[in-house]
């Protein structure tokens, strides 16, 4: 009998051969203004295509407009698919790509829009399989709901993740369930559950919004002084953290709480996107904003910190990770 090749999944500071994201479109997700979502994409696009490719999922109507507002700086490696989709939360629709002995294979979550929450988006669910097909990658379609934000790795079999997400949020059995189920298909050895994410996350607590490895060793971990709306259970997460004795931790402080039409938005620097030469960090116009900077600087090392201004994001409920999925290069 064969044995099963070894399966791993690549932390996304390791190497990549490229990451996606997906051309903003619908008026009812950027309701703090589409063109303001656009040209943070854009900004995004610029500087992760400088150290690899970009793919870019638009739909064909409005091919031209991103066309135009790309064009109006020097972009590096770009790939335009048209493909219509309902919105751009690649990390949730995108596959996870794993390596699986000598190749890669890309794992296709089911996808319900975070618990059923917006039914016109559940179509999205084909996205995985659209973006595996693009770079010509087996794909394993597993029938359990998750989403690439409700889960984080450091690349060495260590998987981060929230009960509020997967065991309240998405209803799996148990911890022991899912522990066995990363085991299988991501190679997990060890699963480490955090209580919960942000407030006014309506993804019910994904854990790329409060606890993010920056390398093996060290993890970027969401803060907040007492009297904030979050302290609560990210003084929680910080404790469950600070009892394994076994990583660097570097605290981010919370932005002053962001709300849209009388709705708290999950504002973090958790939420940053990581690419071969750069990291995308979320910005809200707030003083906190250069104490991020400076921290995740000395943190990455020879990684250029972006800015992306991301309060038109934030109001459609993410930033820079939940934007964009990234593909590792083969083992």
């Amino acid at each position: 009998m064969t044995e099963a090749p070894e399966v791993r999944w690549p932390a996304e500071f390791e190497p990549h051969e490229a990451t996606w994201l997906a051309w903003p479109h619908d008026e009812r997700t950027w309701i703090a203004g589409l063109e303001e979502a656009r040209q943070a994409v854009a900004r995004m696009v610029w500087a992760l295509s400088r150290g690899e490719t970009v793919h870019l999922l638009v739909r064909p109507q409005d091919r031209s407009e991103a066309e135009a507002i790309l064009s109006t700086r020097s972009v590096g490696d770009l790939v335009l698919h048209e493909k219509d989709h309902a919105d751009a939360w690649l990390r949730d629709t995108g596959p996870t790509v794993v390596h699986r002995g000598d190749e890669r294979a890309a794992i296709d979550w089911r996808f319900d829009a975070w618990g059923g929450k917006y039914e016109d988006l559940e179509r999205d669910d084909d996205l995985a399989a659209f973006v595996a097909e693009a770079h010509g990658l087996p794909r394993t379609r597993v029938e359990a709901v998750c989403e690439g934000g409700a889960i984080e790795t450091d690349g060495q079999g260590t998987v981060l993740t929230t009960r509020e997400c997967l065991i309240e949020g998405r209803g799996h059995a148990s911890e022991a369930a899912v522990d066995a189920l990363f085991e299988r298909v991501l190679g997990a050895e060890e699963v480490v559950w955090l209580e919960a994410g942000l407030p006014g996350d309506d993804t019910d607590g994904h854990i790329d919004t409060v606890a993010r490895f920056v390398d093996p060793d060290t993890l970027a971990l969401a803060t907040a002084d007492p009297g904030q709306p979050a302290h609560e259970p990210l003084a929680a997460n910080r404790e469950a953290l600070a009892a394994r004795g076994d990583l660097d931790v570097v605290g981010l402080p919370q932005p002053d709480p962001v709300t849209v039409r009388g709705s708290p938005r999950p504002a973090t620097y958790a939420n940053f996107a990581i690419g071969n030469e750069v990291v995308l960090l979320p910005v809200y116009d707030d003083p906190n904003d250069e104490v991020a900077r400076q921290r995740l600087t000395a943190a990455f090392g020879d990684r250029r910190i972006v800015p992306i201004p991301a309060e038109p994001l934030v109001a459609g409920y993410g930033a820079c990770h939940c934007l964009t999925q990234q593909i590792p290069t083969p083992p």
